[in-house]
């Protein structure tokens, strides 16, 4: 598709349902983009005061469930900029 070579393009990946993935999108995006490996960083409550603010009353953990994922294996994303 002629028209990606000028896209941003956000890749999720999931490198342990696909293993090999980041290599194969690198070694065909590498010639027409800039790439940048985004890496998974846990979430945590405190990131979300101000939307979890009504909910004060709950416990730290309760709250800390609230916006953990939970996800088998690694989770990152592949930032794509065009040259």
């Amino acid at each position: 598709m002629p028209w990606l070579a000028s896209a941003r393009l956000l890749i999720e990946l999931h490198p342990a349902s696909a293993p090999g993935v980041l290599e194969l999108l690198r070694a065909r995006l590498a010639g027409t983009h800039e790439l940048q490996v985004i890496g998974f960083e846990p979430r945590r409550a405190s990131l979300f005061d101000a939307v979890l603010g009504p909910l004060r009353g709950l416990r730290r953990i309760d709250r800390e469930l609230l916006v953990a994922e939970y996800r088998d294996g690694s989770q990152d994303w592949l930032w794509a900029t065009p040259r």
